[in-house]
């Protein structure tokens, strides 16, 4: 949760009886648009019957669609503030026309229902309007098409400089359109947290001092401290998806990770990403190179404990800890070719390089014996691997925006329809392997509407490869998600998923247990290669506490894993939760999660974690 919550507490009463109305104010110049045709400034909200024909039509991109009925109410009320300032109404029907001008209307982080907090806009720069601008795929001069615009304004709402982000077009007299962008950014400067408590254990932490919107130019500068059950990394964090206007999307992180009992250095890591993405709708080249590196100690852990090893072939239990030393460094070097409109074709290549050394500790044993069987039954391949690659994706450019599923109020782009990617690699040696194999993959997803803001998507997934030793390290994936139409009563959200490993050489397991699947059990505490777990909650409409919202969910856990589906024991729990948002600091939501276990010695026993955004 951010820093600023506890300031929240403590002053939000006093603040609602301090709050005062002015206008918001825009960074750019309030100018009114031409003599505006005689709709209403906003459509009215519309019946449940003609919202699910608007959101069918806004999927499918057709004319008749009007983005602006589908607006959430935090959304409404950041275009009707624009449109007031500038004396301006939608135009309701802006397909194919001209553009005549672009216009941006940035307000202030906090505005005027936010009483005494209005004083921390002193210490934030808003987006500059020619940052703005940049990132759409429409300028002045152009056609209004409605999939660039629904690009554009996806962009804009990234979550990490931006909360509200709404493209309109404004009527005009004279029968053009000016395109007006309503945004509102997320507090920039400030210290960004994420956590996980379970176990009565801070179990993850990430802190970080933070400009998240450098300058006003969306470039984010951080210190950041990421915390886990073993260790710790601390180190500079720089982002800029857009550098210089010029599309280029630069990442970068670098830094040492300590012991997290002693704070004695464990080793380094660094990630550096420079690529030139699919930008837009119409984009029909990208390519880049990634690069990354981890030196340090791997830990696995049963509950808050590192989980151990006992050899089988000594008749005591040795319980080593389950460490090792891992150093890995991986680059990749990609083109990317797309083609198509509504069924998007795309193709990627590369080549791409991974050394891989894991080693035992030195401390581990003095038995030269055991400390085989550990190497033998613990620690991954060491190998180095290159391989040239060849992929396709293949997709529809459908989206669909809801809300209220997995935050509050805020626009959840989701994409819709059928997707189908695979990849097929070749490791050899005369690139630089030392093993030649070859690597396949590929994943299927399609994703339906019902009811007008629910949904159902499947997904299905699974990647091998094949050798001198035939197939190995084949891994297969499969999932269901459902959410249901809401209602004022709030809604379901369900998922199943289940995986499975085969012929695994890498020493992997499958885990659940704590925070991936059953809130109700220890971390990581069962394993094996089959896993199967449903989750299902219901999610109740969200609250309003001065700025702040406030949901309840009540939840049901279900899951097994084993290293064959005959052996798979179903566990259970339920629980209740509690989510909270503070849209101005974070889109994101934090949660508190209470359950109770059904099933083994703990049955009862209450179990609490606490993390952000939702738990599925």
């Amino acid at each position: 949760m951010c820093a600023l919550a506890a300031l929240v507490t403590v002053v939000a009463a006093w603040g609602a009886r301090c709050a005062v109305a002015s206008p918001a104010p825009a960074s750019s110049p309030v100018a009114p648009a031409p003599e505006p045709v005689g709709e209403a400034a906003l459509p009215p909200p519309l019946d449940p019957v003609a919202l699910v024909a608007m959101r069918d039509a806004c999927e499918l991109a057709a004319a008749t669609c009007d983005p602006a009925a589908l607006l959430s109410p935090i959304e409404r009320r950041a275009v009707e503030r624009a449109l007031a300032a500038r004396g301006a109404r939608v135009d309701r029907a802006p397909a194919g026309k001209r553009i005549a001008r672009v216009l941006v209307h940035n307000f202030d982080v906090f505005g005027p229902d936010d009483g005494v907090l209005r004083w921390l806009n002193a210490f934030h720069v808003t987006t500059r309007p020619h940052v703005v601008a940049r990132e759409l795929e429409l300028v002045a001069g152009d056609r209004w098409v409605q999939p660039a615009v629904d690009s554009s304004a996806r962009r804009l709402r990234d979550f990490v400089s931006t909360a509200v982000a709404v493209i309109v077009p404004l009527a005009r007299a004279d029968g053009e359109v000016d395109l007006l962008v309503v945004i509102r950014d997320v507090w920039s400067l400030r210290l960004n947290s994420a956590y996980e408590f379970q176990d009565d254990q801070l179990t993850f932490l990430m802190l970080s001092l933070s400009e998240n919107n450098l300058f006003g130019m969306r470039r984010l500068l951080q210190v950041s401290f990421r915390l886990d059950q073993g260790s710790y990394f601390v180190g500079p964090v720089y982002i800029d998806k857009n550098v210089g206007g010029t599309h280029l999307d630069l990442r970068a992180r670098v830094g040492p990770r300590f012991n997290r009992q002693t704070s004695a250095l464990e080793g380094s890591e660094s990630v550096f990403e420079l690529s030139h993405p699919f930008w837009a709708v119409d984009t029909r080249w990208a390519g880049g190179v990634e690069w990354s590196h981890r030196d340090l100690i791997e830990r696995s852990f049963l509950g808050s404990a590192v989980r151990t090893y006992d050899a089988p072939e000594t008749p005591e239990d040795d319980a080593l800890p389950y460490e090792f030393d891992l150093f890995r460094i991986s680059m990749m070097p990609w083109v990317a070719r797309g083609w198509g409109d509504e069924l998007k074709r795309r193709v990627r290549g590369g080549y791409h390089l991974v050394l891989q050394r894991p080693e035992s500790l030195p401390g581990l044993t003095p038995d030269p014996a055991l400390r085989a069987a550990f190497e033998r039954d613990v620690l991954p391949r060491s190998e180095r691997t290159a391989m040239v690659f060849v992929g396709g994706e293949l997709y529809e450019q459908r989206h669909r925006n809801y809300q209220d599923v997995d935050t509050y109020h805020l626009a959840e782009d989701t994409q819709m329809g059928g997707q189908v990617e695979g990849r097929v690699g070749a490791a050899l040696r005369v690139i630089g392997s030392e093993e030649d194999f070859l690597y396949l993959s590929g994943a299927a997803t399609y994703a339906l509407a019902i009811g007008g803001d629910g949904l159902v998507r499947v997904k299905a997934a699974g990647a091998t490869r094949v050798g001198r030793r035939g197939v190995e390290d084949a891994s297969a994936e499969a999932s269901l998600r459902l959410v249901s139409p809401g209602t004022v009563a709030g809604r379901l959200v369900a998922q199943l998923r289940v995986a499975g490993l085969f012929e695994d050489t890498q020493n992997q397991f499958l885990a659940l247990g704590g925070d991936n699947g059953l809130r109700g059990y220890d971390i990581g505490a069962f394993t094996g290669a089959r896993k199967a777990v449903l989750n299902a909650e219901y999610r109740s409409p969200s609250a309003p506490l001065w700025f702040t919202r406030w949901g309840l969910n009540l939840f049901y856990d279900a899951g097994g894993v084993a290293d064959t589906v005959d052996d798979l024991a179903l566990r259970q729990d339920v629980g209740v939760g509690l989510r909270g948002l503070i849209p101005q600091l974070d889109p994101g939501l934090f949660r508190f999660d209470f359950a109770f276990p059904l099933d083994g010695p703990e049955a009862g026993a209450l179990r609490f974690s606490g993390g952000y955004e939702q738990a599925f």
